[in-house]
């Protein structure tokens, strides 16, 4: 039984302690924990058990524990989740669920939103019921920090490769996840 959506269900990111959002707060922090590149992602929590609630948070550097950048990590990869699955969750109890085509990828832009198709639509040779695992990763940053004669601090940024990573998850006689 699929449970209806319920209003105001979906929350906000405007209404939660973190945005969300990558923001300057995020490149302060980056900056100030001298962080160069990350990785993040969010697996089963027991692999034993397919249907468990919940996701055990992986990601690196450690010392983001607890900061807006890792608040940032976690809802990209939340909508990273939504976007592949075609599902959005929402974070209160019942846990409603509704089509990511409903609302979030409606309010997009039209030339977004063929890049943002679920995998079972792909025309990959993917076939539903397949399962795949998704992270995010940040390749290294690189800048370069130098003061000025008026006392201002000046960051010079390179590019920043981000890469979105697929796994097809392989199951054994038992439907056990193969690692």
């Amino acid at each position: 039984m699929t449970p209806t959506p319920q209003p105001g269900v979906f929350q906000s990111t405007d209404k939660m302690k973190h945005s969300g959002l990558f923001n300057m707060a995020d490149v302060l922090e980056v900056l100030k924990m001298e962080i160069t590149s990350s990785f993040f992602t969010l697996n089963q929590a027991d692999f034993d058990m397919h249907s468990h609630p919940f996701q055990e948070m992986r990601f690196l550097p450690k010392n983001s524990y607890n900061s807006n950048f890792l608040a940032t990590q976690l809802h990209a990869d939340m909508l990273l989740k939504y976007l592949s699955t075609g599902v959005e969750v929402s974070a209160k109890y019942p846990f409603a669920f509704r089509p990511t085509a409903e609302k979030l990828v409606n309010a997009l832009p039209e030339v977004l939103r063929e890049f943002v198709i679920s995998t079972s639509e792909r025309k990959n040779g993917s076939k539903i019921g397949d399962a795949h695992r998704f992270w995010i990763e940040c390749g290294e940053l690189t800048y370069d920090a130098s003061v000025t004669g008026g006392d201002k601090l000046i960051y010079l940024f390179g590019k920043c490769p981000m890469k979105v990573k697929t796994h097809l998850l392989k199951y054994n006689a038992e439907v056990i996840i193969i690692k």
